[in-house]
Parts: C-alpha cells; structure tokens; sequence
C-alpha cells in the first residue's frame, strides 16, 4: 500500500491492538507488512505513544500493548471484555464495592476499561497498582461481580478463564503477603 497517510497507519495500528495480542513494536511492524503497510519501530514508536497504548503485564506473564481509550465505535465493551479476560485474578464482593485483583499495573487498565464500558450499576472505580475497587449501586455489587466474572459462592475465586485453581502471579501475590505479615510482625513486636 503505497502513500499510506498517517492517519491511515494511527487507524490500522489501533485494529490491530484491539484484534490482536501484540507483545512488541516487532510483531507490530510484521502485522502491519502483512497488510501492505510499511513502517519502521521507530515510526511506530511515535504512534504508539501518540495513541496512548500501554504495556502491561498479563497474569501469565507476558507483555502486551493495548490502548486504554476506545477511539471506534462500541469497542470500549470488547476492550472491557479483553482486559477482564487478560488482568483480572480475583474477584471479591464486600457491601456494595468489588473488589479486582490483578498482577502488578494491572489494576488502573482494568478500571479505565469499566470506566468507558458505562455499565450500568458501576458508579466509579479507584484503582491502585494490582487492586481495584469498583463502587456499585446499592445492592448490586453481586450483580455487577458476575459481570465481571466472578462465580459466586466462596469468599475469593481464580478468576482466569481456562486456568483451574492459581496461576504462578497469585502464588508470588500470596507469597508476597505473606512475607509483609511476617514483616509487618517483626516491626510490630510480634512473633
């Protein structure tokens, strides 16, 4: 495709993180080849920041771009949907907040994609580096978890899709909160 605008590159490059998983401007170069569009990392590079995109971390472990405004039409509920799919560990229910559990930076992509998606029993979220609380109308922070898929019953739940029990990420989580008791005892007086 020769003459491409700008533009026209900002657009495909922003499909292609949508539709794809996309862990480095490398692959993005060859994504956009395969579509008859020529551009170098650094050109991309640009783009990228000038789009927004991020890099986070999966709970799996890789490293993938995403963009966290939706500039296309009724894309913010399929970005909701990617990003429940790829950051979320654990979904919990106190009164009236859910709370979200996600691997490190996690969090804040998480809660702008809730944010945009305008669901309707949400009133906000606050979101720290792996935690997020989403605030809920009265009586619908249940209603609002099973949304975000959560499966009711015991008190915490894995939440990856096709992962029985937990991954490596909430194994190093629990395995962090533990050492911050023991910590956290020892500065405290405690055992």
């Amino acid at each position: 495709m020769a003459g491409i605008s700008r533009a026209e590159r900002l657009k495909a490059v922003a499909r292609l993180l949508q539709e794809r998983t996309v862990s480095s401007q490398r692959e993005l170069v060859r994504a956009l080849e395969e579509e008859g569009i020529r551009a170098t990392q650094a050109t991309l590079s640009r783009d990228l920041a000038l789009l927004g995109a991020v890099r986070s971390r999966t709970p799996s472990g890789q490293v993938i771009y995403w963009l966290p405004r939706e500039g296309l039409e009724g894309l913010p509920q399929i970005q909701l949907e990617r990003m429940l799919r790829d950051f979320v560990v654990e979904v919990e229910v106190s009164g009236n907040l859910v709370v979200v559990k996600t691997p490190p930076a996690g969090a804040q992509p998480v809660a702008g994609a809730i944010d945009r998606a305008s669901l309707r029993n949400v009133l906000g979220t606050v979101a720290g580096d792996d935690t997020l609380l989403v605030v809920c109308r009265e009586g619908k922070a249940r209603e609002v978890a099973r949304e975000l898929g959560w499966k009711g019953g015991s008190r915490r739940q894995a939440r990856r899709r096709g992962s029985e029990g937990r991954g490596p990420e909430s194994a190093s989580r629990r395995e962090g909160r533990e050492n911050g008791r023991s910590l956290r005892s020892r500065l405290l007086g405690g055992a």
